[in-house]
């Protein structure tokens, strides 16, 4: 019947539309999981707890347990809701999988089938993604991706407000650069930050307090404190890392990000007198002008050649962390020490 995005089958359901069949997947957590709330309020009113409502998991999901969920005809409800979770597809074996297939166009109208696929697909996932496509002919898929920044933001704001809270643009930029774009973390904070203020003025004091960063975000503050000459802090901060069990790709991938963003900063200042052209050369800083301000100002603590041996550095203590024996921990605080020094 249709493939759509949350806001469409929103209107979908407001219009009074209904498929016996829904598929709800894609990139955004938070999304999907407003997206089954929304046909559970409309289609499973007494909620999980009620009488009609089938839930079935990845760890017991079988065709014909979903098959007979569907054929139970409701109780206490006008349908028969069946929520089933990261059903695994692609381990279906050929009959089971075309006998599954038919029988998605063949739901009665008694029941409402909801797939909600929490798990990011494998590699190969092609059975599900046939699946997807079937549920778009036959129901209706629901794609749930990553919004863009500003999206993100008025989103934030609105829940901050919503909460009787108000917050400046530049601390609402912040709050996202320090926790990341996924919304289901963002809005999590945002509880903590508006129960904290009740009705007044989130700060940027209020963020660094209360928030949870991003290993990006905290990778910076070891950058930071590296250009600061303040080694010991550095290495203080990367300890902290360590035992909230980061791991240590991820922690050198944030590094290695935060010093590219000041070796193009460099080269735009030298160019243009400062870093603002990064946005119009290159897409990741078109939605972050918090990642050109701070590679900026890391920028015009080195120079161009200082800069390229950072890099060198990285790119040596990556090529060790490929290597199956190397002590992850001691290379990187090792590269923490060999920076400091540049």
């Amino acid at each position: 019947m249709a493939s759509v995005d949350e806001r469409q089958l929103k209107q979908m359901l407001i219009n009074g539309e209904k498929s016996n069949v829904y598929f709800v997947y894609g990139k955004e957590d938070y999304v999907k999981r407003v997206c089954v709330n929304l046909l559970i309020k409309t289609f499973a009113p007494d909620g999980n707890g009620g009488f009609d409502f089938k839930k079935i998991s990845a760890s017991d999901a079988k065709a014909d347990d979903v098959i007979s969920a569907c054929e139970t005809m409701p109780w206490m409800s006008k349908y028969t809701f069946v929520l089933v979770t990261d059903f695994p597809f692609d381990s279906l074996d050929e009959k089971e999988y075309e006998s599954f297939k038919q029988y998605l166009s063949e739901v009665p109208d008694s029941c409402v089938l909801v797939f909600w696929q929490l798990a990011s697909p494998g590699a190969k996932a092609q059975k599900q993604t046939a699946i997807i496509n079937l549920a778009g002919k036959v129901g209706t898929a629901v794609k749930c991706e990553i919004k863009t920044r500003a999206e993100i933001e008025k989103t934030i704001e609105a829940g901050i407000k919503k909460r009787g809270c108000t917050i400046s643009r530049s601390n609402l930029s912040y709050l996202i650069e320090c926790v990341g774009c996924d919304l289901y973390l963002l809005l999590g904070e945002v509880q903590k930050l508006t129960a904290l203020r009740q009705n007044g003025e989130i700060t940027r004091g209020d963020i660094d307090a209360l928030t949870t960063k991003s290993i990006e975000a905290k990778a910076f503050d070891i950058t930071t404190a590296v250009l600061s000459g303040r080694c010991e802090i550095a290495l203080s901060l990367l300890q902290k890392l360590f035992a909230l069990r980061e791991e240590p790709n991820m922690i050198l991938g944030a590094l290695i990000s935060n010093y590219s963003d000041a070796y193009r900063a460099k080269n735009a200042i030298i160019r243009d007198g400062n870093a603002n052209a990064l946005a119009e050369c290159f897409a990741c800083y078109k939605k972050s002008s918090f990642r050109v301000q701070k590679g900026e100002q890391a920028a015009r603590k080195l120079t161009v050649e200082q800069l390229r041996r950072a890099l060198d550095e990285l790119d040596r203590t990556d090529e060790l962390l490929k290597r199956s024996k190397t002590d992850e921990r001691q290379a990187l605080e090792e590269l923490i020490i060999r920076l400091a020094a540049i």
